[in-house]
């Protein structure tokens, strides 16, 4: 009887040896989180706080980091390439805080692990603006009037990309609905197959939380390739005889890259078919990739045929009813007053309505945006 329990007993303590040697293992494999600002765990401050973290991980290479605030996801940052920010990386970014208590968590990982959470507690003291999470605003603006060979139509979509982008970059110099802007800007030449890809896939990074907002403006024209009924966005290298596959971009590519952004995803397509294309195929596309994905999506047409007030009008009516929606006149009366902030719900609204009376009926937008409503303007003297 003696002998079991002894037997007994040892069993346990290899057991809990074992259990204790896999836990120091995992420690192993774990990265660690050191934060370097602010120098304490706990602050009290009147102002945003700025998070600088140094993220180690000894042999195995690091994929990402996830900041959560209040529980909430604030950034996730992908941890990509090569070389010593696999093994070392400097997190380094201002947070906005939240009136009151704030509790900042600060999570890595690496290919095998994920730390401990680091926590840091900020009581923050302020008002106005910073006590609210300001989300970033990215905006990717396309416009292609000219290719290699020839002027395309519409003649404004270069007129359209830009007007676009100077509208939405109004909003760095505004308060209460963004924290960081930035707008880039591609129009005719600069507009390659390449530098798409390119800008769709900085776009698609700056999208790093949930509240973030990606937003993609796209003016030109499309083609379709009959081999498969694939519609091509036309860059500036297309010619009568190119090569859609080559020289252009694929239309659903837009919605599929920017389908795995962290936050909200607008997509304004502001095209028409370079020849005569077959009707209603726009909107079989988006009710087979929009649908799926949870991108917002505004189409000018159904039939890819888009018109402009006259031959002297700046814009497409596409364009020019969203332009005057995101200048005040989607913003609508709820509960008496107007709001000075445009959301997508209110927009849809505006453009269904202007683009149909603009052109008696005869263009259609096709509109698809989801249950959340999403701020993307706020009013203000420029």
């Amino acid at each position: 009887m003696l002998r079991i329990k002894v037997i007994w007993l040892a069993l346990l303590t290899l057991s809990s040896l074992a259990a204790q040697t896999q836990a120091f293992q995992v420690d192993v494999f774990a990265p660690d989180v050191v934060i370097l600002d602010p120098a304490e765990s706990y602050v009290k401050t009147v102002a945003p706080i700025t998070i600088r973290a140094l993220i180690r991980s000894e042999k195995i290479p690091l994929t990402g980091v996830t900041v959560t605030l209040n529980g909430a996801t604030v950034r996730k940052q992908s941890i990509e390439g090569s070389g010593i920010n696999r093994f070392r990386y400097v997190l380094d970014f201002e947070l906005p805080l939240r009136a009151g208590r704030n509790l900042i968590q600060i999570v890595a990982r690496n290919e095998k692990s994920s730390s401990k959470p680091v926590t840091i507690t900020v009581d923050y003291e302020g008002g106005g603006v910073h006590a609210i999470f300001a989300p970033n605003l990215s905006v990717l603006a396309i416009g292609v009037s000219r290719s290699k060979s020839s002027a395309l139509k519409p003649k404004v979509a270069t007129a359209d990309a830009q007007a676009f982008a100077k509208l939405m970059a109004t909003q760095k110099m505004e308060k209460g609905v963004f924290g960081n802007v930035e707008v880039k800007t591609l129009i005719d030449e600069e507009v390659t197959r390449d530098s798409v890809f390119e800008n769709l896939k900085w776009l698609q990074s700056q999208n790093r939380s949930p509240q973030d907002v990606a937003i993609l403006f796209l003016s030109g024209n499309l083609e379709v390739q009959y081999i498969d009924n694939s519609v091509y966005f036309l860059t500036s290298r297309h010619s009568p005889k190119s090569d859609l596959v080559y020289d252009s971009v694929k239309y659903s590519t837009f919605w599929e890259m920017l389908d795995s952004t962290e936050g909200p995803t607008l997509i304004f397509s502001d095209t028409c078919w370079e020849n005569e294309g077959p009707k209603s195929i726009l909107e079989r596309l988006l009710s087979s990739f929009g649908k799926k994905s949870g991108n917002d999506s505004y189409l000018a047409s159904a039939d890819g045929t888009l018109r402009v007030l006259d031959e002297a009008a700046p814009y497409s009516v596409f364009t020019t009813a969203l332009l005057e929606g995101l200048e005040g006149k989607a913003d609508l009366e709820l509960g008496g007053r107007k709001d000075q902030i445009i959301d997508t719900y209110e927009l849809q609204t505006w453009m269904r309505w202007r683009i149909e009376d603009l052109t008696g009926g005869k263009q259609v937008p096709v509109i698809q945006v989801g249950p959340k409503r999403v701020q993307i303007f706020k009013l203000g003297s420029r």
